[in-house]
Order: structure tokens, then sequence, then C-alpha cells
């Protein structure tokens, strides 16, 4: 593990005018193993550029990204930078995800002017694209197939009683394809205790690419959140080609099969039938 001060107003970590253009597994730019990487302190990525191809193999298990698998700091920006090469899957892995599958702070998270345009597949999407029984849903989730899927972001978590994730002025261009669990921007958002959070705010940001989904989570925009979604849209295609329930705006309130919503797919907590109490969208719209 790398320690560094905890209060600190500068980055004790920069990572700032890097393109990689070459094909890896797991990561373009910062791997941390496997599992990913724990630190202490303030990180700062700032023109950071994947474009080279990243695949998913049996070494990555907790994901593969344009830039990195998982980072958890005190508090992390992420600016100017962007993802171009596909990410495809050719082994378990849990993640796949334009520029991070996870990122958890104790104090804030920022994504400014930032964006990926590659094409992000799981491992069943094209062989399935005319339509599934349930009985093919339920082969695919007992093989182990990738249970999240995010333009940008996987798993957002943020411990902190005050602050919250901002993703600003930044999109997703790129095609997503899978089982479930499918973001344009972001996948889910997550309390310090794995219930979903509300500590999400996504200003002026969009998603274009299609979204592709056999069963599960789906939304234009996150997946699951009861974060604030403001001045941003979706206009790329939802597709599903499993069983469906489809929304508007926002998908299904229950964690109980497909919920496929043009900005969210779902904001609620628990089983069937608990009360709503997120997510809050202000002059955004869907036209996927």
């Amino acid at each position: 593990m790398f320690n560094v001060p905890l209060e600190n107003e500068e980055p004790n970590v920069t990572i700032k005018n890097v393109t990689n253009n070459a094909s890896f597994a797991c990561a373009g730019i910062l791997a941390g193993g496997s599992s990913g990487s724990t630190y202490h302190g303030y990180f700062l990525f700032d023109n950071v550029v994947n474009k080279g191809n990243t695949y998913a193999n049996y070494s990555c298990r907790n994901g593969a990204t344009g830039i990195g698998i998982s980072l958890t700091a005190q508090k992390i920006e992420i600016k100017n930078s962007h993802n171009e090469g596909n990410i495809t899957r050719t082994s378990n892995s849990n993640c796949l995800a334009g520029l991070f599958c996870g990122l958890s702070a104790t104090d804030s998270i920022v994504m400014d002017n930032s964006y990926n345009s590659g094409i992000i597949t799981g491992k069943y999407e094209e062989s399935y694209s005319n339509g599934l029984t349930q009985s093919e849903v339920t082969q695919i989730q007992n093989s182990n197939p990738v249970t999240k899927i995010a333009g940008l972001i996987g798993t957002i978590s943020i411990d902190s009683s005050e602050n919250k994730a901002t993703i600003k002025n930044s999109y997703n261009s790129g095609k997503l394809s899978g089982l479930s669990n499918i973001g344009g921007l972001v996948t889910e958002t997550h309390n310090g205790d794995a219930s979903i959070s509300n500590k999400l705010i996504i200003d002026n940001s969009y998603n274009i690419g299609a979204i592709n989904v056999a069963d599960g989570h789906a939304g234009g925009l996150v997946a699951l959140t009861k974060g604030t979604i403001k001045n941003s849209y979706n206009s790329g295609e939802i597709t599903v080609f499993g069983n469906k329930d489809t929304y508007s705006m926002i998908g299904n309130n229950h964690f109980v099969g497909t919920s496929i919503g043009g900005l969210v797919g779902n904001c609620e907590d628990g089983n069937a039938g608990a009360t709503i109490t997120g997510a809050t969208i202000i002059d955004s719209y869907n036209e996927g």
C-alpha cells in the first residue's frame, strides 16, 4: 500500500498528459493488480488518454477498463481524460467500464470534461440479438456473466456525510452491450454500507451510445442511483433482448426482474414494495 498524508489541498499523486496506444489486459493505464488499488490522499488524473483496446481475461476478474480498474482514496479528481479503445470480455470478469470500474472516496469524487467513445461488450450479446427466452436468460445468469457495464465508471462509493460525487460536462458515445446492470455513464452508486446512494450529481452530461441489455437494470445515464441528474440527457437507443418492463424516465422501482429507464434504471433499495426515496431529475430528458 502507498501511504501519503490524508489532509492535503494539493494532489499527492498526479497522472497528467499520459497516453496509451497499446492493447492490454485489465486496464490501459492503471491496473493496480487484479483487485484494484487502495491509497490515502488526493489523486488527480488530467489529460489521461487510452487509445488501445482492453480485454478482460482470466486475470481480470474485477474488471477491464480504459484507464484504471478501481481506486480508493480520500479525494479523486478526473478531468480532460478519455478512452477511445474497445473493451471486451474474454473470460470471467464482473465489470467493464470506459474509464474506471470502481471509485471510492472518503471525501469527494469529481469527473469533468471526460468521455468514452470505445465499444464495450460483454460476452453475451450479438448471438442473442433476436431475443431470449427465460430459460436462455437463466442459463446466462448461471454462467458468471459480466454484471456491471458503464460508459465512464462502474461503481461510485462515497463514505462521507457531507460530500458527493460529481460528473459534469462528460459523455459516452460508445455502444454498451451485456447481460445486466448497464449505465450509459455510471452503473451504480453506493454509500459506505453498500446501500444505493443519493451522493451522485450528474450535470450537463449525456449518453448517445446504444445500450443492449438482456435482463436486469439499465439506464441511459445510470443503472442504479438515488442521485441528482440535471441539465443532462440520453439519446442512445436502449434495446432489451430478454424479458423487459420499459419506462420512459425512471425504470421499475424494484429489484425484481428487469428495470429499464431512459435516464435511470432503478432508484430504490431493498425488496419490492419499499418506499421510493430518489432519484431527482431536473431539466433533463430522454429521447432514446
